[in-house]
């Protein structure tokens, strides 16, 4: 509206003479879009022209803003501040969401006032309120303007959706209406509540989950409705005349009236089902007891204008009492239901467990009560059957009696529902088709059948007149089932199972009696049943049991007449009749027995194998009606483990299997030794069962037994009795128990980086050894049967590692087999091959035992398969061959090294599966030219790798890894070949002539260990070590070596004459070449050595020149140090003098850096160190403990606990030693 803002813009600082409701028009049009915290900006922004308009705009919009906040704090102008509210909240009620928003903000502006802070006990989502709930009731004129804005607010209460809007204002009627207005704010509310359910639901959820606001919007209806009742019951002298028809009139016991609204009443029963507020839980417990006392009765309501009782609660009501978790609310709803009630309620949703329950129990007491009742109001009684199960399954009690009436149908319901199946599929609730009703107009034909020959005394005597319309039911029912198809849920149908079931009774007697009484009904019925059975099947189950009704009536016949004759025609005529005897499906319950079962089934199997399934089924049946399936399940497992039938019959044993299967859903119950004889008995004369049910009835087990009945099949298949078990089937049991799905529902399918698999199964020490027993006599089977046993146990090692949680189990495993190797030669062969496989997985085992060793050492290499120290190597042996230039790089190497010669010391087995590419990566160094050989980690690379080939020795010579030997021997002297140069420059030749000294020094131990291979690959090599004893010719190896019998050439055609020459004159030469090369080991200097340092006079000065001469001599031989590790020791232990403890403490390490293998004999020593009271001590041992705890891995972690608590206990830092421990050890792995 332009007008309106130029009508404003006109007036220069005085709005008197405007009315009222234009400046709150141009307030909420114009102002509102303006907010003041943005003129600033837009200033900066808006031109200077622009700027100088905006803030004369702005100045107005305060000016009007000021003389409206003006009025309504005026105390003398009540006028003004009644139509500024009025117009402001008039629009709080407008259908239009806009308009109300604007209308809050504008009402926001106009009452808020500066400097304001805002009430620490009120809820934040009310903030927004605060206009209402603090700035309203402080206006001068509130008390007169009270009214006004109470109307307003009711208005808007119908038609906000704003939860938190109708929370303050209810809040704000609940603290500010008058008592004489309450009826209507009562009226007004009730209507919010029962009418505007949505947002009542919205602001009070039934659920736990409860909003912000929630608990102030109910103390503030519960306050609103408490003191309306204060009022309304209050005697009045007044008398007023309702004409609305809505209106009642309570009547409280006390004999206190009131007349009130419905309405008013339905609301205060809702309010009270959200149960009581959190904080002031008193306004709910005087309207519940007023309501709903608990000592005395509940107030009766009347309608006002003819006095008659009205219906204080309605069935909504009273469902909505039902669903509530206040109980007093719950057991008054349910109070004086009728059946037709009952049953509707059970139907609806939304009902709480224990609600249910409660309800469940009044329909068990109205069964009780007036059953026939209950029957008429349940419609469809399968689907209320299905439903009382499903709250059952919910958690709710109760309803036993109700859902025993409603599976009864009368006399020949419970035997339709107990007898044979029909052969069709089925499913858990069966609806029978519908019938024509106006054709036979029969609701039972088991009942019509029991009245028509007067089986029941309860039901009495029909006339004549009611008999002959029952007789013409069934025949006009009989005959259109005739004309069917199928029998199956036909009124023909239910009469076979009648007959039947009468016949097994003891009142069968009583009706053959009164079939022949009634000859013309019998006769005519019995014939459209004929009639209708020559057209089905003859192989059909009710064509069955029809022929034994027939059968069995004219056994018990004791007269003749028509009935007889037309039974026995039938019988007679019928193919396939049979009686009692030929039938197993009769068994009676005495001859219920497994014996007999098996004979019965024997015998229809041999006869009419078509017909098993049919027998079968019979008896199931029956075993299901006599409530005991164990003597059936026992026969069906004895006919499965004894093959009672041919193997080429495999249909006949696939029905026995599915049939099993549902009667014995865990496979092991009834009978668990025949059970466990099916599942796991090693029998030869079943091949079909190892084959083709075993593995069914396993998975079965598997994935339905109850964790108990795996628990004791696990026990009882690893016990030490001396059952004999079938070894495949049991490990298989154990082998998929580790992947049952139930375990691993809702893991993490993204597999972390370092995750170690879980161990699912736990066994006891004697159970992990039954377990490689069966692994061994499985491979053993596998060997007789002609197989690979190989394959198999390695196989079977996972199950085996899974099994071994812990070190324990581990040893007891290889106890176990070291002797089974010992003293069973039977399974030596395969035992031994299991050890070596665990030994791949589990590396630690060698340390176990020294037998363990020697076991290993008989065994043939383990090339294939993978291990877990393939990736340890693997990554050791790349990261050495980096060749970096940095000192870091240098020093990481150097630990790597370290790492690699321990591991090379400690499993040389599975170390030696990497010598293919040991060769490979000497060979990419050994062609990269004189310069860069002589730079980065080149020479080093190869020092390395054959100090650790030294440590193979002698398992690196035996005969599977000769070929890769001889590589790895070829780059070496391609690469001392190819940098002949290199050799030759003095300031490299000593570097050079180590390395290549160490090389020939392996060769003659290659020699000792394999001597043909070894002067075969000598010839090959001659010319070249010719070259290089040019280059050195005082090397004593390399003369040594050219000087011996291999020097000969070695003719590939005289190989005969190579056998045939004397074998002592080669053994000889390595002899003394190699005794040449130990001789100067025992030199003189190095005994002078041994006698001082045996001295015990000897001071610390001459004891520490000793050891720098022995360090002199090691330095270049470190084997030297091995003979005197026991006296340095001695000496770290007992020397005071802190530089002899230390050198002695080097010297110490540095044997056993060359000899890994002797770590654990200073295990003992190291621990007396690290817990010495010479703090130089413990420091000297810390300072070492990374490069000791790599060298001794296996005691590693005994030796990170003990420095730990060196510093705990005392004042020297351990942290440092132990981190970089730590980092070593991750350092192998690739971290």
């Amino acid at each position: 509206m332009p007008w309106l803002a130029e009508l404003v813009e006109s007036c220069e600082g005085s709005f008197d003479h405007l009315p009222v409701q234009c400046l709150c028009e141009f307030l909420l049009s114009d102002a509102l879009e303006c907010n003041t915290t943005n003129f600033d900006q837009e200033e900066e922004r808006a031109d200077k022209g622009k700027g100088k308009a905006l803030q004369n705009k702005k100045r107005k919009q305060q000016q009007l803003l000021q003389h409206l906040q003006k009025l309504l704090r005026s105390s003398d102008d009540l006028q003004s501040t009644c139509e500024v509210l009025d117009y402001l909240m008039r629009r709080l009620s407008s259908q239009q969401q806009n308009a109300r928003m604007v209308a809050t903000k504008g009402l926001t502006l106009v009452l808020s006032q500066a400097g304001t802070v805002a009430e620490p006990g009120r809820n934040v989502s009310l903030r927004n309120y605060d206009w209402l709930l603090r700035d309203i009731p402080v206006l001068p004129h509130f008390k007169v303007v009270r009214i006004q804005v109470s109307h307003t607010l009711r208005v808007a209460c119908q038609v906000e959706n704003d939860p938190s809007a109708i929370t303050a204002y209810v809040k704000f009627l609940a603290t500010y209406t008058l008592d004489e207005d309450l009826a209507e704010l009562s009226l007004d509310i009730a209507q919010l509540i029962v009418e505007r359910s949505t947002i009542i639901n919205c602001i009070l959820p039934q659920d736990t989950t409860t909003s912000i606001y929630s608990q102030t919007f109910l103390t503030s209806l519960l306050d609103i409705f408490t003191r309306y009742l204060q009022v309304a019951r209050k005697p009045s002298k007044d008398m007023y005349w309702y004409e609305c028809q809505d209106h009642i009139m309570v009547q409280w016991p006390s004999g206190e009236t009131a007349t009130m609204h419905i309405l008013v009443v339905h609301s205060m029963i809702i309010l009270l089902t959200y149960g009581p507020p959190e904080h002031d839980p008193e306004p709910f417990t005087a309207l519940l007891e007023t309501w709903f006392p608990q000592d005395g009765d509940p107030p009766q309501a009347f309608l006002v204008d003819t006095s008659e009782e009205a219906l204080l609660l309605p069935d909504w009501l009273k469902l909505k009492m039902i669903r509530s978790s206040v109980e007093v609310l719950v057991d008054a709803a349910l109070k004086d239901l009728d059946p037709n009630q009952l049953v509707l309620f059970i139907q609806s949703f939304g009902i709480p467990v224990h609600s249910m329950s409660k309800l469940l129990a009044c329909l068990d007491e109205a069964v009780e009560y007036d059953e026939e009742a209950v029957v008429q109001a349940v419609v469809d009684k399968a689907y209320m059957s299905q439903l009382v199960e499903v709250q059952h399954q919910r958690g709710a009690v109760g309803g036993e009696r109700f859902y025993r009436l409603l599976g009864e149908s009368e006399y020949g319901d419970a035997a339709a529902d107990d007898d044979d199946i029909e052969p069709v599929p089925t499913s858990v609730i069966q609806h029978a088709p519908p019938r024509p009703i106006d054709a036979s107009r029969i609701d039972s034909v088991s009942k019509a059948v029991v009245q028509l020959y007067s089986l029941d005394p309860r039901l009495g005597k029909l006339g004549n007149k009611q008999e002959q319309e029952l007789f013409r039911g069934l025949q006009k029912a009989f005959s259109q089932d005739v004309l069917r198809k199928c029998l199956f849920g036909s009124s023909l149908a239910e009469f076979i199972h009648t007959c039947e079931h009468i016949l097994e009774s003891d009142q069968c007697e009583r009706f053959v009696s009164a079939l022949h009484t009634k000859p013309c009904v019998s006769c005519s019925l019995f014939r459209l049943a004929i009639a209708a059975q020559q057209k089905a099947a003859s192989n059909s189950p009710l064509v069955f049991k029809f022929q034994w009704v027939c059968s069995k009536i004219l056994e018990l016949t004791k007269t003749v007449s028509p009935l007889t004759n037309v039974l026995k025609h039938f019988c007679t005529t019928s193919s396939s009749s049979r009686n009692k005897d030929q039938a197993p499906r009769r068994l009676s319950q005495a001859d219920m027995k497994s014996a007999n079962i098996v004979d019965a089934l024997t015998s229809v199997a041999q006869n009419e194998p078509k017909r098993f399934e049919e027998a079968l089924c019979v008896l199931v049946q029956r075993a299901i009606k006599l409530g005991n399936s164990q003597p059936l399940i026992h026969a069906l497992s004895k006919i499965l483990c004894g093959n009672m039938f041919e193997c080429e019959k495999v249909t006949t044993s696939f029905v026995i299997v599915d049939w099993l299967e549902h009667l014995e859903p865990e496979c092991i119950s009834s009978s668990p030794e025949l059970q466990y004889q099916l599942l796991f008995h090693n029998s030869t004369k079943n091949p079909l069962l190892k084959t083709t049910f075993r593995p069914y009835l396993l998975a079965l087990l598997i994935h339905r037994a109850h964790w108990n009945t795996l628990h004791n099949v696990i026990e009882e298949v690893l016990s030490s009795s001396k059952q004999q078990y079938d070894p495949s089937a049991v490990l298989d049991f154990l082998q998929a128990c580790m992947f049952i799905p139930k375990i691993w529902q809702g893991r993490d399918k993204k597999i972390p980086k370092h995750y170690t698999p879980e161990k699912i199964l736990l066994f006891s020490p004697d159970q992990v050894c039954r377990m490689t027993d069966y692994i061994i006599e499985e491979s053993l089977m596998k060997c007789e049967r002609g197989g690979e046993p190989e394959t198999k146990l390695s196989s079977r090692v996972p199950l085996l590692e899974q099994g071994c949680t812990d070190q324990i189990l581990i040893s007891s495993v290889v106890h176990h087999l070291v002797t089974i190797i010992q003293s069973e030669p039977a399974r030596r062969g395969a035992a031994k091959d299991l050890l070596a496989e665990l030994y791949l997985c589990i590396p630690s085992i060698i340390s176990s035992s020294d037998a363990v060793v020697d076991v290993l050492k008989d065994t043939e290499p383990q090339i294939s398969g993978q291990t877990k120290v393939d990736v340890l190597s693997h990554t050791l042996l790349l990261a050495l061959s980096i060749a970096d230039l940095n000192r870091q790089a240098y020093q990481k190497l150097g630990d790597l090294n370290l790492a690699c010669r321990k591991l090379a010391a400690t499993h040389p087995e599975l170390l030696l599966r990497q010598l293919p590419m040991v060769a490979s990566l000497l060979h990419s160094r050994s062609g990269v030219g004189t310069f860069l050989f002589g730079t980065r980690n080149q020479p080093s690379f190869f020092v390395n790798m054959l100090g650790m080939l030294e440590l193979l020795v002698p398992q690196l010579f035996a005969d599977a890894f000769c070929h890769t030997v001889n590589e790895i021997f070829d780059v070496y002297v391609e690469a001392f070949q190819s940098h002949l140069v290199f050799m030759r420059n003095p300031e490299t030749r000593e570097l050079v002539a180590n390395l290549l000294n160490n090389f020939l020094l392996l060769i003659h131990r290659y020699l000792q260990h394999s001597s043909t291979e070894a002067r075969l690959w000598i010839q090959k090599q001659f010319p070249n070590f010719q070259d290089m004893a040019s280059v050195f010719p005082d090397l004593m190896s390399l003369r040594t070596l050219l000087a011996g019998t291999c020097m000969h050439h070695y003719q590939p055609d005289s190989s005969e004459n190579l056998k045939d020459s004397e074998p002592g004159t080669s053994k000889a030469s390595f002899q003394s070449s190699s005794s040449a090369m130990q001789g100067c080991h025992m030199n003189p200097a190095l005994r002078d050595l041994r006698l001082s340092m045996e001295n015990e006079n000897c001071n610390p000065e001459e004891m520490f020149g000793i050891m720098k001469e022995l360090e002199m001599i090691a330095s270049r031989r470190p084997e030297v140090l091995l003979s005197y590790q026991d006296d340095l020791q001695c000496i770290v232990l007992s020397s005071l003098n802190m530089a002899c403890c230390s050198l002695a403490f080097r010297l110490l390490l540095q044997s056993i850096r060359h000899a890994p293998r002797t770590a654990g004999q200073f295990i003992s020593g190291y621990l007396q160190c690290l817990g010495s009271d010479r703090r130089e001590i413990v420091q000297i041992a810390l300072e070492r403990l990374p490069e000791f705890v790599v060298l001794a891995q296996e005691h590693g972690s005994i030796l990170l606990q003990k420095a730990f608590q060196v510093g705990i206990s005392t004042n020297v830092n351990s942290a440092v030693p132990i981190t970089e421990a730590l980092m070593l050890l991750n350092l192998q792995y690739g971290n």
